[in-house]
């Protein structure tokens, strides 16, 4: 069974990161948002559909000179965790 989250939009703002970095952190942002919500508490499993109107990531402090993939890695987390917080 595959499982799908739609969303119909995402706004990221950064401030002190290259829009090179940018660029490459966001690609591949999609898988790396559903492996942190699939795991570990499988809140992709079952059949149901949830709205979710709006959510608001706490801020993000990262490095300056971090890498893509760890700002992806923290873009991924705190996404998932807003939304881990609209469905409690």
């Amino acid at each position: 069974m595959s499982k799908q989250i739609k969303i119909d939009r995402l706004e990221i703002r950064l401030r002190h990161i290259s829009p090179e970095v940018a660029r490459a952190a966001v690609s591949g942002l999609g898988q790396t948002l559903l492996d942190q919500l699939s795991s570990p508490r499988g809140l992709l499993t079952g059949r149901r559909t949830v709205n979710i109107g709006r959510i608001e990531p706490d801020t993000l402090h990262v490095a300056s000179g971090a890498r893509p993939n760890e700002l992806r890695s923290a873009l991924g987390k705190g996404i998932a965790t807003a939304i881990r917080s609209k469905l409690k």
